[in-house]
Order: structure tokens, then C-alpha cells, then sequence
């Protein structure tokens, strides 16, 4: 059980402090306060990068990096309007204020999410990174760091908020790495179980490895994307249209920078001057049924793509939230620039 008075810190408080509050809360976040508790700022361990970043010393006051509009709550607030403000927002915690805006609480995303999961998550992190040059030469991609931490772990943080407990991650190139980083899961706050692949299996072949293993639909994410959506409600419009599989899509715009012609036997039929072309795209998030399980060759090489050869039912869920592929440099320098603005909590 946490006190909330262990994130809670004076307005004149240090950056060693701070980053004390910030690890003894769990939450990522602690709150400064006048002497009698009235909430004046947060502060997140973003802040504290930044301060850090710009040669402050740890004996420093962290004032100068708080955010001074932090987000709160009155007491008497409604639990299902500030778990969604919670997941909206992407906070991980947020006070709870008397009339005199002291704070009497602080509500956590995990004391409010509506109970684990028990659907597991699969996780493809196996893969080489060849399109990122030689990053990945003794780093797996997924443990390349974004905002200081690996991208395995933003996709891990961002799904245990809703719920999601049970993870199995696939792995085979440098997976001692990711093994040893993460181990069973617990001071992650789930629990992690491993696919390792001895041969290359392409992009849904280890999750034939899980027969026997995993009983009821699930979601599988491919370990070099981050985004904010709430795979919880994409899994429950799976089940609730009874597919078998459901792709998670992003809109994608492509703008041609010239005028594109219709030529059909030496004729121009049209021309549509510098046209925007539309299209849906694979997110590369899944939720499959756990009978699709036994339908995907053993341990043999096998693409997410060739499910669709299957006379299955197939459903197309919208990611409207951020979301970013980070295969190539200049998709990881975007989300390295997206993730304070995005992710901070």
C-alpha cells in the first residue's frame, strides 16, 4: 500500500529530492507543496532529465523545471471520469484536493484500472533491426533508448496501465539483453515469460510455440512501435465481433508533389494535379484468437500476413492515438523528440 505523502515534497525541495519522491512513489511523478500541503506544481522524471540535461546539479532546486497548471481532482470526484482522464492524459498519478487546495490523496492509474488482465500480450522482439545500421550491431531494437528507457519497456509501462499483466516476449537476436534487463517481470509490475527462437521464425511464427500455453484471446505487438492507444479496447472489440483476428490500422497520407497522370494506349485520360493519396496501414498490433494458435506451423518460418490466406474473419481496429514505427533513424529521432510531449507523465 503507498502513501501518498511519499510523493509529496516542499516547494524548495532538491532535484535528489525529488528524484527520492519520485522513486519511492513508483509513479513517475511527485508534487510540491507550500508548508501546509497546498499543491503548487509537479514535478516528473522528464523534469528532472531536463534539469539534469542542462548541467543542473543534483543539489539544485527542481522548482525551476515544475509544471505550474498540474492536473488535479476535487474530493468527492467520480472513479470512472479520472480513470479516463488518467488514460487520456497519460498520467500516472494525480492529487486529490480539499476546498483549500490541500492535497488529501493521490489517485494511481494502477489502484484504478478496473483489475488485471488476464488476456497475455505477445511481444516480437526478435527481430534484427538491419533498416537502423549498425545501432543494433550489439543492441537488440527494442532495447534501443527512448527518453532513457528502452522501447520494450515504454510498450510494457503503457500496457500494464490498462490492466494487461501477462506478457510473453519472442525473442532471438541479443535476447541475454532483453532476458537480463527485464527477468520475470516482477519489478515491472507483470509477468514476463519467454518465445526463444532458435531459427529465424518471421513475424508470427513463435507464436506457435504458445500451443498449449495460452487459452484465451490475446494481443501481439510488434516491439518497435510505441503508441498511446488502449489495446484494452481494441481487444474488447475483437471479442465482442467474434473475430478471429483483428489488425490494428493507421491512416497514412502520402502527398505526390506532381501533377499524376491517367495514360491508358499512348492517351492522357486525366490529370490530377499533386493529389493526396490516402491509405489504412498495418499498426503492427494484433489480437488474434487463441485457436488461430494451432493453425500456424510449428516452429517454422511464418508471416502475420499469410493468416489472411486462412478462410478466417478479420476485423480492422482504428488506432486513432500517437503512434510511431520506429524501423528506420529518422522515425527514431521523431519519437525521441514526440516522447516528452507525448508520453510525459
Amino acid at each position: 500500500m503507498h502513501n501518498y505523502r511519499d510523493i509529496i515534497i516542499h516547494k524548495a525541495a532538491t532535484i535528489i529530492e525529488a528524484l527520492i519522491a519520485i522513486d519511492r512513489g513508483s509513479c513517475k511523478t511527485a508534487f510540491l507543496t507550500d508548508d501546509n500541503l497546498r499543491l503548487i506544481a509537479s514535478v516528473s522524471d522528464g523534469d528532472i532529465r531536463r534539469a539534469l540535461i542542462k548541467g543542473e546539479e543534483l543539489s539544485g532546486v527542481i522548482n525551476g523545471y515544475a509544471n505550474y497548471k498540474p492536473i488535479f481532482v476535487k474530493h468527492g470526484y467520480d472513479v470512472g471520469v479520472v480513470r479516463g482522464m488518467l488514460r487520456d492524459t497519460m498520467l500516472n498519478a494525480v492529487p486529490v484536493l480539499d476546498d483549500q487546495g490541500i492535497i488529501i490523496d493521490v489517485l494511481r492509474i494502477s489502484d484504478l484500472v478496473s483489475g488485471p488482465v488476464s488476456a497475455p500480450v505477445i511481444i516480437m522482439a526478435g527481430g534484427l533491426g538491419k533498416r537502423l545500421g549498425n545501432m543494433c550491431d550489439e543492441t537488440p531494437k527494442p532495447m534501443l533508448r527512448i527518453a532513457g528507457e528502452p522501447i520494450l519497456q515504454h510498450i510494457i509501462t503503457n500496457l500494464t496501465r490498462f490492466g494487461f499483466i501477462n506478457f510473453f516476449i519472442s525473442v532471438n537476436h541479443k535476447s541475454n539483453i532483453i532476458e537480463n534487463y527485464f527477468g520475470d517481470g516482477s519489478n515491472f509490475g507483470c509477468n514476463i515469460n519467454y518465445i526463444r527462437e532458435t531459427k529465424r521464425l518471421g513475424t508470427a511464427g513463435s507464436i506457435s510455440l504458445l500451443e498449449g500455453k495460452v487459452d484465451t484471446d490475446f494481443v501481439v505487438v510488434n516491439g518497435d512501435i510505441l503508441t498511446r492507444a488502449n489495446l484494452m479496447n481494441m481487444l474488447d472489440y475483437h471479442t465482442e465481433n467474434k473475430f478471429e483476428m483483428t489488425i490494428g490500422t493507421v491512416d497514412h497520407t502520402i502527398s505526390v508533389d506532381y501533377g499524376v497522370l491517367d495514360v491508358k494506349d499512348g492517351r492522357v485520360k486525366a490529370l490530377q494535379e499533386k493529389p493526396v493519396i490516402n491509405y489504412k496501414i498495418n499498426g503492427g498490433v494484433y489480437c488474434l484468437s487463441h485457436k488461430l494458435i494451432g493453425r500456424i506451423p510449428k516452429d517454422e518460418y511464418f508471416e502475420m500476413t499469410q493468416l489472411l490466406e486462412m478462410p478466417i474473419s478479420v476485423g480492422s481496429y482504428e488506432i486513432s492515438d500517437y503512434w510511431i514505427d520506429i524501423g528506420r533513424m529518422s522515425q527514431y529521432e521523431s519519437a525521441e523528440r514526440d516522447f516528452s510531449r507525448i508520453f510525459a507523465s
